[in-house]
């Protein structure tokens, strides 16, 4: 940790313990304290390239599909919301991601995925 971030693992451990000088403590209590971090310290977050942490990527999920609910019940021609959790982590949707489909468009796209037809009343 030490080599990745000296300043972010002090700015961790001050935060965390109130250790502002990490030589007032022997290396293996340091080496603790260190490895006690949260998920979310500088440090934790550095080391895992997480540029957000896993609550605030959560929150955003829900914000998301919440968005898509309002989304799905709005007037046709209504784009549809940016996903913060893409903006967030710099990931796109994997690719066959379906948006709002017609009734019509659902069969179609039912029958190519599972290869029967079903009942189109």
């Amino acid at each position: 940790m030490l080599k990745e971030d000296r300043e972010a693992l002090m700015c961790d451990l001050a935060q965390t313990y109130r250790i502002y000088d990490m030589r007032a403590f022997p290396p293996r209590t340091i080496a603790i304290f260190a490895n006690g971090l949260g998920d979310e310290s500088r440090i934790k977050m550095k080391l895992s390239k997480s540029k957000v942490s896993l609550t605030k990527m959560i929150l955003a999920a829900i914000l998301d599909d919440l968005n898509v609910l309002i989304w799905t019940r709005a007037k046709e021609g209504t784009p549809k919301p940016r996903s913060l959790v893409e903006a967030l982590s710099g990931v796109s949707p994997e690719p066959g991601h379906i948006d709002r489909l017609t009734p019509e468009e659902f069969e179609k796209r039912r029958y190519e995925i599972i290869g029967e037809e079903g009942d189109h009343g």
